[in-house]
């Protein structure tokens, strides 16, 4: 296909032609593509329709093959059928060139648009009122807009409203006034009970209120206190009461006295405020709030530093330094004795491995002193030997089990049997002369070269054939 057919086949790229070369305007005026060849429209212009593209949208349409639907234009009226604009303005609550976009419910007043060239100011702007979307000329002064390019801005938000779109709700400012309509500050300052340039945020700071929560909390132990009167809801850790004048009851303390005091010395109550025994703990408990029971092995009493009194003991109790559990390896009442014959370890409920000709493992950590029995390793004597090994320490080779197989791990012996070419209770000898293969029953060939002299595994012959045979075996004539 050569460059014109493809163009005619294509269609014209340039809107409104066709013909050679797309030369020729389009017959019907409206028409924005037509048949490359005939000239025969086939897509109007934005804001036509119909066979020639005569005819405008239908009311309340517009634009590209007329699909786009109009906006809110006043009293109802269809928009331009080309581009969507509402020549005679935009219902109540609507602005903007198409009338489609909705004004914001807090503000009083819209810019739409300069409609002088002079823009000194001041300038006449077109204003449209939230409420009743009438429009009128007025003069602005103190807006600063880039009024070249502007279509909306908004002049100022109603009271108790600022910022963007006029949605956000001013603060407490002072004595009731309105905020700052751009950016929500109160620039006489905040109600009593709350600070921030917007005067959003009660006093949270603790011991203040009033204005700015700049005033101390009457009560000189209270936390908390209301953000205009003053009085206290809440005290400061370690008090209690009305007016926060009372210290915790005896044995409690801290935030709102629900803490319970540990375990003082001579059962004395503990700091109201921070809940430390100040006289330290009583015996078999310490830290700063003696709480905390001994937990050091071997100790007991007074901050836990007396030594249990017996030598073998893991924990005593922590008044009496009576033993109530003994160290690995050891049992009895006073931990004086060792674990019993082949147990150790903790609470001597651990067996002892194979030691060496049944002798009983280190009471303790359970170690073989005197090695292994045959057929096991390890410092406690618990793994049976592998890896094709066997024998004592495991330092013993296995023969050629059948398949590769495990020997027996204390005598070496393949209990399955073994591969072709081996014989024997640990399958560690070759066949005898004269026989190879699997279990050693096949018989080498009599016309090897010496006669049924044959490898042991495949029977080849070893030194080659007689004369006049051939083959691996010399049984080929």
């Amino acid at each position: 296909m050569d460059g014109l057919t493809s163009q005619f086949y294509k269609g014209c790229p340039v809107p409104g032609y066709y013909g050679l070369n797309c030369s020729i305007p389009c017959d019907d005026t409206n028409c924005r593509y037509c048949h490359s060849e005939a000239g025969a429209c086939y897509r109007c212009k934005p804001g036509y329709q119909g066979h020639q593209c005569k005819l405008p949208c239908s009311p309340q349409y517009y634009g590209e093959l007329c699909k786009e639907t109009c906006g809110s234009c006043s009293d109802g009226m269809t928009c331009n059928h080309v581009d969507g604009t509402c020549t005679n303005g935009c219902d109540v609550g609507f602005y903007g060139e198409e009338c489609k976009t909705h004004l914001p419910p807090n503000s009083t007043k819209v810019v739409l648009y300069p409609v002088t060239t002079d823009l000194t100011v001041p300038f006449l702007v077109m204003i449209q009122t939230v409420d009743t979307a009438t429009q009128r000329l007025e003069p602005v002064t103190d807006v600063n807009l880039d009024t070249r390019d502007i279509s909306v801005n908004y002049v100022s938000c109603s009271p108790q409203y600022y910022g963007e779109l006029c949605k956000e709700t001013c603060g407490s400012c002072s004595d009731g006034m309105t905020c700052n309509h751009v950016d929500g500050t109160c620039t006489n300052g905040c109600d009593v009970g709350f600070y921030g340039e917007e005067c959003k945020t009660r006093c949270p700071v603790p011991g203040y209120y009033g204005l700015n929560c700049s005033i101390p909390c009457d009560d000189t132990n209270c936390r908390y206190c209301h953000s205009e009167t003053g009085a206290c809801y809440r005290c400061k850790p370690g008090y209690q009461g009305h007016q926060c004048k009372l210290p915790c009851s005896p044995q409690y303390y801290g935030e709102l006295c629900k803490e319970t005091c540990g375990s003082c010395s001579d059962g004395m109550t503990c700091n109201h405020v921070d809940g430390t025994c100040t006289n330290g703990c009583d015996v078999g408990f310490y830290g700063e709030e003696c709480k905390t029971r001994c937990p050091v092995p071997g100790y007991y009493g007074l901050n836990c530093s007396i030594p249990c009194p017996d030598t073998s003991c893991r924990y005593c109790h922590s008044e009496t330094g009576v033993c109530y559990r003994c160290k690995p390896g050891y049992q009895g009442h006073q931990c004086k004795l060792p674990c019993s014959p082949q147990y150790y370890g903790e609470q001597c409920k651990d067996t002892c491995g194979n030691c060496s000709e049944g002798m009983t493992c280190n009471h303790v950590n359970g170690t073989c002193t005197n090695g292994c029995d045959v057929g096991f390793y390890g410092d406690e004597c618990k793994t049976q030997c592998g890896d094709n090994l066997y024998g004592p320490s495991c330092n013993q080779t296995c023969g050629k089990c059948r398949d590769g197989k495990q020997c027996q791990y204390i005598n070496g012996s393949c209990n399955d049997g073994c591969e072709p070419g081996y014989r024997g209770n640990k399958c560690d000898e070759v066949c005898q002369f004269g026989h190879f293969g699997a279990n050693c029953t096949a018989e080498c060939s009599v016309f090897c070269r010496k006669s049924r002299d044959c490898h042991h595994v495949t029977g080849y012959c070893t030194g080659g054939c007689k004369t006049g045979w051939q083959g691996n075996y010399c049984i080929e004539g």
